[in-house]
């Protein structure tokens, strides 16, 4: 089928092309206000926003800016986001707007997905392709969806302004985009590995058959991995306001691509690897650039930077790159060619120049922390197989209320965090990895809410609903 007939493609371009209209409405309405925030630490735009919290000591609070977040004596100009109104000017319609359309948005989005499953059921029960390049009724629902509520929120920060900042602690977003990046993982486990391609499901050494983690557990993540991704996507959209910065619009860009992603689940389009790649790997360019943007002076002095940018290259050198299908093709020894070459680079880099060369571990802080959370992942998804006992199909209500709760409990513990901060003093990085266990462990646990996937089902268990499972895993 040539590029013509392929109408996964054109909405996929119409959707970049109205990204770039988004993207104008960003800049453009900001412009014309006059609005220039990039750099909070020199406290830009004072007539609408407080200043950052006293960088160098957080016990020098100034109660002009009372706000409890504010009062933490441990990372407190990090843990304030800088885009969001002053206490005094934030009342209760510009708070209750903004979560009314997450809701919407939200609720909206994973209706649609269900949608989707379901009608994949009856595309295996009648034989046909999964994967088409025409799209179906669901996918262009979901399409719209994703435009309408970008221009209700480019519309919303110019009206209301506040995003979902206000109420939710700032780790919260990045907990649920780190989850994200955990699923991605185990999603594409099978045909990468977790380094230099190793072990995949071709791997035939004896180090890789003793070392290799079971497929099972994985399809929980393969099959129902869109609406953990939905909540992560949207949630973390509806947490910053469209503020013209190059940070929050490389972080549109990444939110708005997975939603069109998710958009069009069963297309082609969905399995494309380059694709696939450019959405696992923006966020090397979207974390390095969000943190030159709020250093608390020369971005180079600081270590956040070098812990973006050289902790995610490494993953992508190290693992994420070998999802590109042409490496099937060469000796598996070419792939460490990469990896090695970037880790000479960076160290070469580092310790020639004036940098310290402790700024050498920032390699592998980032991906140790993400493989080793997957790794969790997995082991959790393989302790809920082996304690429960699967059933074919739940109620979809009881999947519905369940699933809801859950990503409720989510936004309550996020917001608790957030209220009762001086009283939660615990460091940044830690505070983020506990809400991405809860993410992980919760969005898991809702997995196993769900029907069993198609792919662990025997024959007698599709004909018998409430008969135990006896997994298989499909070659699909």
């Amino acid at each position: 089928m040539g590029i013509k007939e392929r109408q996964d493609l054109h909405v996929l371009a119409g959707s970049i092309i109205f990204l770039g209209g988004i993207i104008g409405g960003i800049f453009g309405w900001g412009g014309t206000k006059g609005w220039s925030a990039e750099k909070p630490i020199v406290w830009p735009d004072q007539d609408r926003f407080w200043p950052k919290p006293n960088a160098t000591n957080c016990s020098n609070f100034d109660p002009l800016y009372e706000a409890p977040v504010r009062h933490v004596e441990k990372d407190c100009y990090s843990r304030w986001y800088y885009w969001q109104l002053p206490q005094d000017q934030a009342d209760a319609v510009s708070r209750v707007v903004v979560w009314v359309l997450y809701a919407l948005h939200q609720i909206g989005h994973w209706v649609l997905i269900w949608f989707a499953q379901q009608h994949k059921i009856e595309i295996l029960e009648n034989k046909e392709e999964v994967y088409v390049s025409k799209l179906r009724w669901y996918n262009w629902a979901l399409v719209g969806v994703t435009w309408l509520f970008h221009i209700l929120h480019l519309v919303q920060t110019h009206t209301t302004y506040d995003a979902t900042a206000k109420d939710v602690v700032i780790q919260a977003s990045q907990g649920s985009v780190i989850m994200m990046l955990v699923f991605i993982l185990l999603i594409e486990y099978r045909d990468r590995g977790l380094v230099f391609g190793w072990p995949n499901q071709w791997s035939d050494d004896a180090v890789a058959k003793k070392l290799r983690l079971t497929p099972e557990p994985i399809e929980y993540v393969r099959k129902y991995h869109g609406y953990a991704f939905s909540w992560a996507v949207i949630f973390t959209f509806w947490y910053h306001p469209m503020e013209n910065t190059y940070g929050h619009v490389l972080g549109f860009c990444h939110t708005f691509l997975v939603m069109i992603q998710g958009s069009l689940i069963y297309q082609k389009i969905h399995l494309n690897k380059y694709f696939r790649f450019l959405l696992e790997t923006w966020v090397l360019f979207h974390g390095f650039a969000v943190a030159v943007m709020v250093a608390k002076g020369e971005w180079w002095d600081e270590m956040a930077p070098f812990m973006f940018g050289i902790g995610f290259g490494t993953l992508v050198f190290v693992t994420q790159l070998y999802s590109l299908p042409f490496w099937r093709g060469l000796n598996p020894y070419f792939r460490l060619i990469p990896g090695v070459l970037w880790i000479l680079a960076v160290v070469i880099g580092i310790t020639a120049s004036s940098l310290p060369n402790s700024y050498i571990l920032t390699m592998f802080q980032i991906p140790l922390g993400q493989i080793g959370c997957a790794v969790i992942a997995w082991f959790i998804c393989w302790l809920l197989m082996k304690c429960l006992t699967p059933r074919q199909r739940f109620s979809n209500i009881v999947f519905a209320i369940s699933t809801l709760s859950i990503y409720c409990i989510f936004i309550a513990v996020s917001a608790l965090f957030q209220y009762y901060a001086q009283s939660i003093e615990v460091p940044f990085i830690a505070m983020t990895y506990i809400l991405v266990f809860l993410y992980m462990i919760g969005a898991i646990f809702a997995f196993f809410l769900a029907p069993v996937p198609e792919n662990l089902l025997t024959d007698s268990s599709k004909v018998s609903p409430g008969a135990p499972l006896q997994h298989k895993l499909s070659t699909d």
